[in-house]
């Protein structure tokens, strides 16, 4: 199901997924023309082994989705380095909550948005909470960091 009937359809894989079963379904996403975006991207062990992978992703135009909770490391260590690695390279499209309940791992973003503010320009933070999540919702094409020097304060 699309999100907010745009051609945006998010997506989640097995975290110990194989990356050509990866790679198929989301080439077979973008065949018949809809948008991947792509959950969690730093959760699944073939991204933390090869991150590199991406950026090809992203050449591609596919969407791509980091969770709160890996900034925290919530899902491990290496989650977190590859989550971190991935924003100070100007990758993530979007940071979401991964909300599963109101009392664990909720919808509040506003510590993770402070944490990363302190680290990163506001202009690349609020493209990363505010501005490209309001574009997918729109179904319009994202704000991507192509200045790599506008991404630090």
């Amino acid at each position: 199901m699309p999100l907010n009937k745009t051609s945006y359809i998010l997506l989640e894989f097995d975290f110990k997924e194989n990356p050509d079963f990866a790679e198929d379904v989301l080439q077979r996403i973008r065949e018949i023309n809809y948008n991947p975006v792509i959950a969690h991207v730093e959760r699944y062990e073939f991204i933390q082994d090869n991150p590199h992978m991406v950026q090809n992703w992203r050449k591609k135009g596919y969407v791509i989705q980091a969770n709160k909770g890996s900034f925290k490391g919530r899902f491990g260590k290496k989650a977190k380095r590859t989550v971190y690695g991935l924003l100070s390279q100007g990758i993530i499209d979007v940071i979401a909550s991964d909300a599963h309940n109101p009392h664990k791992r909720t919808s509040n973003m506003e510590e993770i948005y402070d944490l990363l503010l302190k680290r990163y320009s506001a202009e690349y933070i609020n493209k990363l909470f505010f501005d490209n999540p309001q574009r997918l919702c729109q179904g319009k094409p994202l704000q991507q960091m192509i200045d790599q020097k506008k991404i630090f304060p």
